[in-house]
C-alpha cells in the first residue's frame, strides 16, 4: 500500500518548524557569543581597573627591582606609613616612628613564606660608605633607594615592592570585618593612640589595628614590636585568603584601592591561589637581631648584630627556619654550661674579654688562654663535640654576638662542654 503523500499545508508547517529551530539555534549562538564578549569585556575591565589602582606611580621603586628567576623563590619589600597619632608630640613625627618595613621571601614551589621585620631606623650603609638609619633613604633617593638599601643590607635581590598607608591598613582591616588576634599583653601607648587594647582574644577594627601596629612602648622593646607587626600581617593575609573564586577576585579588586605595587591583579591572584589557605602553608617569622643606641644627631638608631644577622639571612635564603638557632638556644640554662675560651688572634687579652662577657651571662668559665696550634683564626668558632651540647653552643654564640657553630667531632678535646675560639672577625 503506498504511503500517504503530505498535503501542502503539512509541508508548509514543516518548513516553518525548521525555520523556528534554526532561528532558535542562531539566537542561542548569538546569545552565547554576546555572553562570551560580555565576560571578556568584564574580565578585561576588571584587570584594567584593578591594575590601574595597583600601579606604583609616581613611586620610583621599580627602578631598583630585579626580575625574579622563573620558578625560583624571590623577595619582596613591603612598606607602610603608619602616620602619627594626634596624641603624639610633634617631635615624634619622624620616619623612624611612622615607617614599617617587612622583607618577605616567597617560595611558591614549597608554599613557604618568610617574613622579616626590619626597624625603620636600622643603621645601613649608604652609597657614600657612611651608615644612616634606613628610613633616611627615602629623602636620599625615594623608594628606589629604600629598595637598594634593604637589598644591600640583606644581600638579596628584591623583585617586587608593595606599599600602603595608615588609611590603607584601616580600610583593608574593615573590609574583612576585623583581624582576629590574641594579645599576650595589654597595649597602652599614648603615642600610638588613645585606645587601650586589653590582653587576650580580640578582633581589631581598622583603627585599633593602627594603634597596635604603632605601639612601641611595649614590654620587650623592638623585638615585641617587630613580632606584633609580623603576627598581624600573617593573620590579615590568612583571613583575606579565606575567600574563594569570584569572592577572591572581588577581594583583590577591593583591596587594590588601598595598595600600590608593581604586581598585577593576575599575579596577585596567582599567589593567592598558591598560598590559600595560608594555615596549610609554611610560614616563618623573625626580626632583625640588634640593639638600639643613640647616634650623633640625638636620634635613636637600631644597630643590627652583624654576625647573628648574617647567620639568620643565610638560613632564610636556603629556605630554613630563621629562628631555629634562637629557639634551640633559648631553652639552655647558662649556669649548667661550661665554656673553654681560646684566643686565636694576636690581640692580647681577647680571650679574657670574651670569657668575661660569657661569665656575665651566667656561663661557667673553664680554661682561658691562647690556642696552641700557631694558627691565626680569621673566623670565630663555637665548638661542641657532644651533640647534646649543640643548643649550648648556639647559646654561647648568641651571648658573644656571633661565631660559627660547628661540631668538632673527634678533632677537639676539652674538659668543658663548649670551646669558643676568638677569631679576628670578633668585636666585643
Amino acid at each position: 500500500m503506498a504511503a500517504a503523500r503530505p498535503t501542502s499545508s503539512t509541508l508548509v508547517e514543516e518548513v516553518r518548524r525548521r525555520k523556528r529551530r534554526h532561528a532558535r539555534a542562531v539566537g542561542m549562538g548569538i546569545g552565547a557569543a554576546i555572553l562570551a564578549i560580555a565576560v571578556a569585556v568584564g574580565v578585561y575591565a576588571y584587570f584594567t581597573t584593578t591594575n590601574a589602582k595597583l600601579d606604583l606611580a609616581p613611586s620610583n621603586a621599580a627602578e631598583a627591582l630585579k626580575p625574579a628567576e622563573e620558578n625560583n623563590p624571590f623577595f619582596m619589600l613591603c612598606s607602610v606609613d603608619l602616620g602619627l597619632s594626634p596624641s603624639a608630640p610633634a617631635s615624634y613625627d619622624v620616619p623612624q616612628n611612622t615607617q614599617g618595613y617587612l622583607l618577605v621571601r616567597v617560595d611558591e614551589s614549597q608554599r613557604t613564606l618568610t617574613f622579616i621585620s626590619i626597624p625603620a631606623n636600622t643603621l645601613v650603609r649608604f652609597q657614600n660608605g657612611e651608615y644612616h638609619p634606613l628610613c633616611d633613604a627615602l629623602a636620599e633617593g625615594g623608594e628606589a633607594e629604600l629598595v637598594r638599601r634593604v637589598a644591600d643590607f640583606a644581600g638579596v635581590d628584591i623583585s617586587h615592592f608593595v606599599r600602603t598607608t595608615q588609611t590603607g591598613i584601616q580600610q583593608l582591616v574593615d573590609l574583612i570585618g576585623g583581624v582576629k588576634m590574641t594579645l599576650d599583653a595589654e597595649v597602652d601607648d599614648p603615642y600610638a593612640g588613645n585606645e587601650v587594647l586589653f590582653a587576650g582574644e580580640t578582633v581589631l577594627s581598622g583603627q585599633q589595628a593602627i594603634v597596635f601596629l604603632r605601639a612601641m612602648d611595649v614590654t620587650g622593646g623592638w623585638d615585641t614590636v617587630a613580632r606584633n607587626r609580623v603576627a598581624f600581617t600573617v593573620q590579615l593575609l590568612t583571613q583575606a585568603l579565606a575567600a574563594e573564586g569570584l569572592n577572591l577576585a572581588a577581594a583583590i579588586g577591593d583591596a587594590s584601592g588601598y595598595l600600590d605595587t608593581d604586581l598585577g591583579a593576575s599575579q596577585l591572584m596567582g599567589l593567592a591561589d598558591v598560598f590559600r589557605p595560608l594555615d596549610t602553608a609554611t610560614v616563618y617569622v623573625c626580626a632583625v637581631p640588634g640593639l638600639e643606641s643613640t647616634i650623633s644627631d640625638g636620634r635613636q638608631a637600631f644597630d643590627a648584630k652583624t654576625k647573628e644577622w648574617q647567620v639568620m639571612i643565610e638560613r632564610i635564603k636556603e629556605g630554613g627556619d630563621p629562628d631555629s638557632l634562637e629557639s634551640s638556644a633559648q631553652s639552655v640554662d647558662a649556669a649548667s654550661v661550661s665554656v673553654e675560651v681560646r684566643n686565636g688572634t694576636s690581640t692580647a687579652g681577647a680571650a679574657a674579654q670574651m670569657a668575661s662577657m660569657l661569665e656575665q651571662d651566667g656561663f661557667q668559665i673553664g680554661n682561658v688562654g691562647n690556642t696552641n696550634d700557631d694558627t691565626v683564626y680569621k673566623e670565630t668558632l663555637v665548638i661542641y663535640t657532644d651533640p647534646n651540647y649543640e643548643g649550648a653552643a648556639k647559646a654561647v654564640a648568641n651571648s658573644i654576638g656571633g661565631g660559627r657553630v660547628v661540631n668538632g667531632g673527634d678533632f677537639y678535646r676539652s674538659a668543658s662542654n663548649v670551646i669558643a675560639i676568638v677569631g679576628t672577625d670578633w668585636t666585643p
